[in-house]
């Protein structure tokens, strides 16, 4: 594949447009860099310019297939390609807005061009370099990354290949949260037609902390790592073979409900809830998933929740013959879940293998159609 290396600032805009109060919006669709991971938009904040408090950094204005890139931490790869947002969006200046000349690169190719690994790698390496409180990328490293940039109907079979890859994972996300919906509808019906059957936590489950695992001992493959907010990496071996219920117990998740996946490594940032009868554990699940913890949470300065905080902590526990056809379902659901959650890693194992090859050229696509 032929292709010149051009500069970013060559083919697209950056932070082209800000909002001023002046203009007067009564609505305001925020979206913050926490929100967005990996392509996937969680819900916008929807603001009362009138009457809520905007955040400060509440100021750049994006449009249909604006890219938005987290200057702060890119190894955290915050970033998304947005389709048809609101007229009403804002986002936080911690991103960066990439509006590309689509009439030197298409949005989608610049997008893909952006989230290569070795890209991400790039930017962490410069972030790492700043003189600000977190590794934080500069606008004009940004805008002076070069690409390989191809002609425009090979960008198209490009953006085509690794479009219907993001598809395929887009629909099980999609199929995966109306599983949830419907898990979540089958445990509060049940659990209005039962009598009250609350217990103390502490009297059907042990509630410990994970281990501590160093940032420097993570490794790129291996077995899934679960921090205080979701999984941060991979290590070389496991505490757990089963998913466990697990509780974000430092920083600002703190109360935050996470499961973890089979055979994972659950770091000291997180409680986890080990049932003494393992039957309970789809049905108290859902109580959890239904039921987060943030009102537990103690410390100003760092947030936080201990083992303590828990001890008076009840959970409905009904007689388990009176739940199992409730649990058969709860765990047909979970399976479903969890064969989806698996193919897309494989999906986004291929696509990350894809993904350099194709945008360097190294893959002919010369006879695939866009």
């Amino acid at each position: 594949m032929k292709c010149d290396f051009v500069p970013i600032s060559d083919i697209a805009n950056i932070n082209d447009r800000q909002y001023s109060s002046k203009e007067q919006w009564s609505t305001i669709h925020y979206l913050d860099t926490g929100n967005v991971t990996k392509g996937r938009v969680g819900a916008l904040q929807v603001l009362n310019a009138l009457t809520d408090k905007v955040p400060s950094r509440a100021r750049r204005k994006v449009k249909d297939s604006s890219i938005v890139y987290s200057l702060v931490r890119p190894n955290q790869q915050h970033y998304a390609l947005l389709k048809e947002p609101p007229n009403s969006m804002l986002v936080s200046t911690g991103f960066a807005v990439i509006d590309a000349d689509k009439s030197k690169v298409l949005p989608r190719y610049l997008y893909y061009a952006l989230t290569t690994k070795e890209a991400t790698s790039y930017f962490q390496t410069l972030a790492e370099q700043s003189v600000s409180t977190y590794p934080t990328l500069g606008v004009k490293d940004l805008a002076s990354f070069k690409i390989c940039l191809p002609d425009i109907d090979t960008q198209k079979q490009v953006s085509s290949i690794l479009g219907t890859l993001d598809k395929k994972m887009n629909l099980n996300y999609q199929i995966n949260d109306y599983l949830a919906q419907v898990a979540s509808a089958i445990y509060r019906k049940t659990l209005e037609e039962l009598p009250t059957c609350d217990t103390l936590l502490s009297d059907v489950a042990t509630v410990r902390y994970g281990k501590g695992l160093s940032k420097k001992d993570l490794t790129e493959e291996g077995y899934p790592v679960f921090g205080g907010n979701g999984q941060i990496g991979f290590y070389t071996s496991y505490l757990f073979e089963d998913p466990q219920i697990l509780i974000s117990c430092r920083g600002a998740a703190s109360g935050n409900i996470m499961i973890s996946l089979p055979k994972s490594y659950v770091t000291s940032n997180s409680l986890i809830i080990e049932l003494e009868d393992r039957r309970y554990y789809e049905w108290l699940k859902q109580h959890f998933l239904a039921n987060q913890l943030h009102g537990f949470v103690t410390g100003s300065a760092q947030p936080q929740i201990t083992v303590d905080n828990l001890k008076f902590l009840t959970v409905p526990f009904p007689k388990y013959s009176d739940i199992v056809g409730t649990d058969t379902q709860l765990k047909h659901l979970s399976d479903c879940s969890y064969f989806l959650n698996k193919e897309n890693t494989m999906l986004e194992t291929l696509r990350d293998i894809l993904l350099p090859r194709l945008i360097s050229g190294k893959i002919d696509i010369s006879k695939v159609e866009a």
